[in-house]
């Protein structure tokens, strides 16, 4: 269908991608992965004919549609009402039914007969397409993505930014082109219209490419991925689970051959180090420079991956750390909470679900106190400190300062060093953390006000949504920080996977009440599929495409999610102490080099002070041999864990 040849494009000066090929066939289904910043937007955008190439060439198959949906949709408000905005994306059903009336107008006046055929042609074409089977597919399509029946009459002036993504979504997917582009396309879908976008993509019979940062979509959905890795596009045949695994082991042999070089280069620098003065090895010691000149060196690949955020100095809360007694809220005639009752005990980490509209967020603000209840009580427990990430945060932040200034100020304590490392975790790099907030897109706004979140000391963590705007590596970084918080969790998000090692509890919110399910969110999803119930993962309607069932995957991730859950807290103390002895050799080889520099000054053997120098390095030295054979120690017991948990199935 579509064949890439040699395609290269810069931005500021550095290429995404340089003489990238690849092919599209007819009925593949690809995930298009990398970190953010690698070019993939600009990929799809070069594909739907929005950005041209700098080099290189596509060619179409003749004929070809293609429907695309960028990241940062921008809607044009037609004044039409949700179904209308819909129906007259059908540009050709409209262009034939404007035909229609305006032929039936002039056959008022004249019988024509040449205008008599003209009609039936173009009743016939109208007929071909079926308008009333189209109205049937709106309204299925609107249910599954999440719109109720009262909605098909309002304004689409009057729906968010979120709802209004969805409506371009419903547009595109009916529009059935030959080729779906899709950029981002979950981050405003709950679990309910996730599940309902997955099984249509299943079924849907055309290509697709899909960018994402959720594995459980791409890993669901599609059976190639296109990976941006090592400055190249490469085309994988398998999910984006297999090509992970594939980049991993690639990974590990760069590393390997990397490490293999390097004490070859070094064997090669000591001889020529200790006979480079001796006339009888002179030729010998020519051979190994010129050796060392031809060796094309390895580049060791990009480590942000092995970057981690920890919270640190989390204050203990008391055990029962916030109570819901018959608490009702309502907005107008609108009832959303009907005298719930909750407890979130210490260390609960739970992930809210249900449709959008269901009030997932505002239960998260009443239990921050964003939102204040109608009736009931809501209790606060001993010493419980709130922090709470809104999906609006980024709208509070200081726009006329920069985003290294945004974070010092939250904890001036730490060192510029410290706090790039962590802007690091969250994708601010280089000069980036000197940029005016004013600046940043509406991700970058979000992912700083995240950062900023996590920055503060707090035990009892409310997060709407954290990872809309993150890459996987970011998204990792985050997960394992949660994974390890000590304080206790309440967190709003549609991605399986990113929630299933986190949390222990699942609160589904339906119906004007709340129900608690012990387990994770894939334990949670295969007990409603067992239990057959109604529940947010169902089809909303019999009219939608085909019963939303779930996936095999799901309950296969159980028992990979309670392993997952114990390692975690077996090696939560042994992780802590590796971290702890890597921080100290980190500081001592700092110290070590420095004196290592004042040794090798022509003027040091001048100093009455050497001889403390000379002590103060043996006993520097002593200390990391005996720090790298504890890091050693502690590393295998981890790994050794490791391997009893998981056998060989992450390596």
């Amino acid at each position: 269908m579509i064949s890439a040849e040699n395609l290269s494009i810069q931005f500021s000066g550095e290429y995404l991608f340089y003489s990238a090929s690849f092919k599209i066939n007819s009925g593949d289904k690809i995930g298009v992965v990398g970190p953010n910043g690698c070019g993939k937007t600009t990929l799809l955008r070069l594909i739907a004919g929005i950005q041209e190439p700098e080099s290189g060439s596509f060619n179409f198959q003749s004929g070809i549609s293609i429907g695309y949906l960028p990241q940062d949709y921008i809607s044009e408000d037609s004044g039409k009402s949700l179904f209308d905005e819909v129906y007259q994306s059908n540009s050709k059903l409209i262009e034939l039914e404007n035909s229609e009336r305006n032929l039936i107008h002039k056959l008022q006046s004249s019988q024509d007969q040449s205008l008599i055929k003209k009609l039936g042609e173009v009743q016939e074409k109208i007929h071909h397409i079926n308008p009333e089977v189209f109205k049937s597919n709106i309204k299925k399509m609107l249910t599954g993505l999440g719109f109720q029946e009262n909605d098909l009459n309002t304004n689409v002036s009057l729906f968010s930014g979120g709802w209004k993504m969805r409506i371009a979504l419903s547009k595109i997917l009916l529009s059935n082109p030959d080729i779906l582009l899709l950029d981002e396309p979950t981050n405003h879908l709950d679990l309910d219209s996730l599940e309902f976008l997955i099984k249509y993509l299943q079924r849907f019979s055309g290509s697709i490419m899909i960018a994402s940062h959720d594995q459980h979509f791409l890993n669901t959905v599609t059976h190639k991925t296109l990976g941006f890795s090592f400055g190249t596009i490469m085309m994988y045949n398998g999910n984006v689970k297999g090509y992970l695994e594939a980049e991993e082991s690639k990974r590990e042999q760069v590393i390997a051959a990397y490490k293999n070089q390097q004490q070859k280069i070094k064997q090669i620098d000591r001889f020529i180090e200790r006979f480079r003065y001796k006339a009888t090895k002179a030729r010998q010691v020519q051979s190994r420079i010129k050796m060392l000149d031809k060796i094309e060196k390895i580049d060791l690949p990009d480590e942000d991956h092995t970057i981690s955020f920890n919270f640190n100095n989390v204050p203990k809360s008391g055990k029962v750390v916030l109570r819901l007694e018959r608490v009702s809220k309502s907005f107008g005639d609108h009832n959303v909470f009907d005298e719930i009752e909750l407890e979130i005990d210490r260390e609960d980490k739970i992930a809210i679900v249900g449709i959008n509209g269901s009030g997932k967020t505002t239960l998260s603000k009443i239990i921050a106190d964003e939102d204040k209840i109608d009736s009931g009580e809501k209790i606060l427990g001993h010493n419980v400190m709130v922090g709470y990430f809104s999906q609006d945060i980024a709208e509070n932040l200081d726009l006329n300062i920069s985003v290294i200034e945004t974070v010092e100020n939250v904890d001036p304590l730490k060192s510029q060093r410290e706090l790039r490392t962590i802007l690091g975790c969250f994708l601010f790099h280089g000069d980036d953390v000197f940029k005016k907030v004013r600046v940043l897109s509406g991700g970058e706004k979000s992912r700083l006000a995240l950062t900023k979140i996590l920055l503060r000391p707090s035990n009892f963590l409310i997060m709407d949504e954290p990872t809309n705007h993150l890459d996987i590596n970011s998204k990792k970084i985050l997960q394992d920080a949660l994974i390890d918080y000590d304080g206790s969790l309440l967190i709003v998000s549609h991605d399986v996977d990113f929630l299933d090692p986190i949390v222990n509890k699942v609160i589904e919110v339906k119906n004007n009440k709340i129900r608690t399910y012990l387990g994770n969110a894939s334990e949670y999803l295969a007990k409603i599929e067992e239990s057959g119930s109604d529940s947010a993962i169902e089809t909303k309607s019999e009219g939608s495409f085909g019963d939303v069932k779930i996936n095999q995957r799901k309950l296969q991730k159980r028992a990979e999610a309670e392993a997952r859950q114990k390692f975690y807290q077996v090696t939560k103390a042994v992780k802590a102490k590796i971290h702890s002895i890597e921080k100290e050799i980190s500081d001592l080889e700092k110290n070590k080099k420095k004196i290592e520099t004042e040794m090798s000054d022509p003027s040091f053997i001048e100093k009455t002070n050497n001889q403390n120098i000379f002590i103060e390095y043996r006993d520097l030295t002593e200390r990391l041999q005996k720090l790298y054979s504890e890091w050693e120690q502690h590393s295998n017991e981890y790994f050794e864990k490791e391997n009893i948990f998981f056998g060989n199935e992450e390596k």
